[in-house]
């Protein structure tokens, strides 16, 4: 069975951003809640919509996305179920109202439309006992996780009513399509990640009073020392909804049994209470565990847990600073009482992970997984064990009396994860070695450096062998910045690979740091500014510019496989080559205005011939008779802005990538093959490289209508003194003023010109040189 549509009912936080990341994948939604009062009955609905698109990290990925969702309500349009492939339930946590409306769906859904229910506390032979066996076989548990658009793991329940093919099916949309790592769960309470994530939670807040630490410093040490994000445990109670947590933890004592030790150690405590009775529910009510003001000069206050009264906010900061370079053996063995917070915290989570082992789950690999997918964790429960070592682990607790764990004793002398001839294996609960298997399409370069050599490597750079022909163009300097040597091995790797035609015959540029390349390094230019080196910055310019056109037109495939962030030089070499494969959460852009530059690398020029192709973007070869003028002041505001995507999808609509001859991954762990693939099939087209571009426009018209845009932004307070010089110089670009050029015809080659003379110039302007020693010195852009 194919899934081509979906419905989702319940347009609350979860339900409305999983229709909307199902609508991110290209897959029409209908989005139903109950009927509103009054003249519009889609209001709950579509008020959910246009919430989602105003907010300032949207679950949209784009337009599109929008568009492919259409609302209703659950009494005038209840029918439309009858024209999906997949129905999710994602109303409130209610076990009576969810029956109901299971009653409800199969008596209108399709025979084989599948069903599952988004619930993260029930269980599934609860919510579908009153079902048939034909519903029961077309349903599951799918829990996703909060953002859907960003957290990737989500949470699949069966037993053995359910068809295996229904798991089937929705497991390999979620993976491939919605970009899902699928956790196979049993039936029991809580699932792995909130079971673990919920006792962790409680356990930190409990141990954070006991040791009179004040919530920003819990929170800065968990995110410090184990490596969680920033939210710790109070913030990120903060962002649930603080009357959610006694709600999930009754919900779960139901049907634990009272021996469990969520129920002995894991109840919240009465602090979480007051609050709750104050009102004080956290961000959705404007003040919980932290208060923040909305004017940005007054501190941040927080609830004293031992004073019950709000307070500055005053050692988060210090603490994180004072341990983030600690090991974390050395940051939990201290005689501190940050030292025993963390201790505590760690050895009972730590126990309970073991614990979930067999009822809950088999491996302790997905518990790992649960941890880092679900809840944003550096590692998991049993990599930390790793990491401190079994032996020191079987110490602490010793030393905490507490009985150690039998796994823990039974595995002093090992790890839990561990290689064997380039594998990855784990322990299982029975001490046996079972291999990490990946996919296919879980291409890793990680996993080719382990058992390969470079082909060609220098201090910047190396290129691998990914197989089938194809070599892989890494980035290995800090946050991929590009220098001369990147251009350098680039250009001998194109050598390498020659027409394509012997053992190599294609190019990807793929690489698995945080970022693709947040572009050039700006340290080299400050030295050529302080040294009045131009001839320096004129023949660094030429570098990347002559490598950028060699990608652009070698007689093989280029293939740029980006993820994260993509800027500056980093997008300008994206957009040169073949094809871009992008994960779908890349974002980038052409930056430099923001450190007193113009593109310098055929950003400009990429921007000028995709916006005057329009449409056709990338593709488009013939000169175009389009008035220049709208598609110039596009590019002119782009640049002006700094503008960088929200997503791959974001980047196609502005331009950087084309909706037709670029790709989207939404799953991150398959960019690499998929990169590789497209690469493959454009060499089983007949690749041949784009042909040379030109177009014909007059120059002087187009910059005296860009000049009056500037001194129309400089009346508005929208350009500042050096802002306008960057704009002067960056609608000489576009306009090739004052650049010789043999006819109004402009080639490629013209604007490349343009482009260096005007960087060139810029360099020797103290605004720029002010503009790079700040974001050097803040990591932000300074106006001047």
């Amino acid at each position: 069975m194919e899934i081509k549509k979906v419905a989702v009912i319940g347009a609350g936080t979860m339900g409305s951003g999983i229709a909307a990341h199902i609508a991110n994948s290209g897959t029409p939604v209908v989005l139903l809640d109950l009927p509103s009062d009054g003249d519009d009955r889609n209001a709950r609905a579509q008020h959910a919509i246009e919430r989602m698109v105003n907010e300032k990290s949207s679950p949209f990925m784009s337009r599109r996305a929008i568009a492919l969702v259409d609302v209703g309500n659950l009494e005038d349009h209840l029918d439309l179920l009858a024209d999906v492939d997949w129905i999710i339930e994602a109303i409130d946590e209610n076990l009576s109202a969810k029956q109901a409306l299971f009653e409800k769906i199969e008596n209108i859904k399709k025979h084989e439309t599948l069903v599952s229910s988004n619930t993260a506390t029930l269980l599934l032979r609860e919510l579908s006992e009153k079902r048939s066996a034909s519903f029961k076989a077309h349903f599951c548990i799918t829990h996703f996780f909060n953002p859907p658009r960003h957290l990737p793991l989500l949470e699949m329940v069966s037993t053995n009513e359910t068809d295996p093919e229904t798991v089937a099916t929705l497991s390999a949309f979620c993976d491939l399509h919605l970009g899902k790592k699928i956790l196979h769960c049993k039936d029991s309470v809580g699932f792995i990640a909130n079971r673990l994530g919920l006792y962790w939670m409680t356990t930190a807040m409990h141990e954070a009073e006991k040791h009179s630490l004040d919530v920003d410093e819990a929170d800065a040490l968990l995110s410090a020392v184990l490596g969680v994000p920033k939210t710790g445990v109070f913030a990120l109670a903060d962002l649930i909804g603080l009357d959610l947590l006694p709600e999930v933890y009754r919900g779960y004592a139901n049907h634990l049994s009272k021996h469990d030790d969520f129920i002995t150690h894991g109840s919240f405590p009465t602090f979480l209470n007051e609050l709750i009775q104050q009102g004080n529910c956290g961000i959705k009510t404007g003040k919980g565990f932290y208060s923040k003001s909305t004017d940005p000069s007054q501190p941040t206050l927080i609830f004293d847990l031992n004073e019950r009264i709000y307070k500055p906010c005053t050692k988060g900061t210090e603490t994180a600073a004072r341990v983030t370079k600690t090991s974390l053996l050395s940051a939990i063995t201290q005689d501190t009482s940050a030292a025993s917070f963390l201790r505590a915290t760690l050895l009972r989570t730590f126990n309970y992970a073991i614990a979930l082992m067999p009822d809950v789950t088999e491996n302790l690999h997905d518990i790992d997984q649960a941890m880092v997918l679900g809840f944003g964790w550096k590692q998991g429960p049993f990599e930390m064990m790793d990491n401190l070592s079994h032996k020191s682990v079987h110490s602490l607790f010793k030393e905490a009396g507490m009985t150690p764990p039998a796994f823990i004793s039974e595995t002093r002398e090992q790890k839990f994860y561990f290689e064997k001839k380039g594998k990855n294996f784990y322990l299982t609960r029975n001490l046996q070695e079972k291999e990490i298997v990946f996919s296919e399409r879980e291409l890793s370069l990680s996993q080719i450096k382990k058992r390969a050599q470079p082909v060609l490597k220098n201090n910047s750079a190396s290129v691998w062998n990914i197989g089938d022909g194809v070599l892989c163009f890494e980035f290995t300097t800090k946050m991929n910045v590009l220098d001369k040597d990147t251009f350098a091995l680039i250009l001998k790797t194109i050598q390498v690979i020659g027409q394509g035609d012997e053992e190599f015959k294609a190019l990807v540029i793929y690489n698995e740091g945080k970022h693709f390349s947040v572009g050039a390094n700006l340290n080299q230019f400050l030295y050529a500014i302080n040294t009045a080196s131009w001839d320096d910055v004129e023949n660094f310019l030429e570098a990347g510019q002559t490598t950028y056109r060699a990608l652009q037109q070698a007689p093989f495939p280029t293939v740029a496989a980006p993820a994260g962030m993509v800027l500056g030089g980093g997008c300008e070499m994206m957009m040169h080559c073949s094809a871009i494969q992008a994960f779908s959460e890349t974002q980038c852009g052409l930056v430099e205005f923001n450190v007193g530059f113009v593109p310098g690398w055929g950003g400009c020029k990429e921007m000028v011939f995709r916006s005057l192709g329009k449409a056709s973007l990338l593709d488009q070869n013939d000169d175009t008779k389009n008035d220049p003028l709208p598609a110039l002041m596009y590019v002119f505001d782009r640049i002006r802005l700094a503008t960088v995507s929200k997503s791959a999808a974001d980047a196609q609509d502005i331009g950087y990538m084309s909706p037709t001859n670029d790709g989207i991954t939404m799953n991150k762990n398959y960019l690499l093959y998929d990169a590789k693939q497209r690469a493959l099939d454009l060499l089983k087209a007949g690749y041949k490289p784009r042909r040379e571009r030109s177009t014909t426009f007059t120059s002087s018209e187009i910059k005296d209508a860009l000049s009056v845009r500037i001194d129309t932004l400089a009346k508005q307070g929208k350009a500042l003194a050096h802002d306008q010089v960057v704009l002067h110089a960056l609608a000489d670009v576009l306009t090739l003023h004052n650049v010789p050029v043999a006819s109004d015809s402009h080639a490629e080659q013209d604007f490349l010109n343009a482009e260096r003379r005007a960087f060139v110039s810029l360099c020797q302007t103290e605004g720029t040189a002010e503009r790079v020693e700040y974001m050097l010195a803040h990591g932000k852009p300074l106006r001047n």
